[in-house]
């Protein structure tokens, strides 16, 4: 039987075993946690489908995703302005009228500077 010393002792401490389990159940609960917060699999959500519009992370706080800055060409690191996106639907316009563009990417950047245009107003 061991003496009262050598269980007060061991009393508190971690083996090397013991605390690897306890890493293990860490690790564990942080991906369950992170695999809930971004897929959501109770909320109906799920992945998105082909198609389907997604929020996007907004770098530049402006209120335009980045995702559609890059689409219509504006800079998703710098805020924008209503005189930037002007500038960019005239140069849309401009690249149009050159021939430098098809009518289907003309009319798709227009309507995507004139949605971006009314997030700024």
């Amino acid at each position: 039987m061991p003496s009262r010393r050598q269980v007060r002792g061991s009393k508190g401490k971690l083996t090397a075993v013991q605390l690897g389990a306890l890493f293990g159940i860490g690790i564990m609960v942080l991906s369950s946690l992170a695999y809930a917060i971004l897929y959501n699999p109770f909320g109906g959500g799920g992945a998105p489908e082909r198609g389907q519009v997604v929020e996007s992370v907004d770098t530049d706080f402006d209120g335009i995703p980045d995702y559609l800055e890059k689409e219509i060409g504006t800079d998703p690191y710098t805020p924008d302005t209503k005189q930037s996106l002007a500038e960019r639907k005239q140069q849309v316009e401009r690249e149009y009228s050159q021939g430098l563009i098809g009518e289907g990417e003309y009319q798709s950047l227009i309507r995507k500077i004139e949605a971006a245009e009314e997030v700024v107003r």
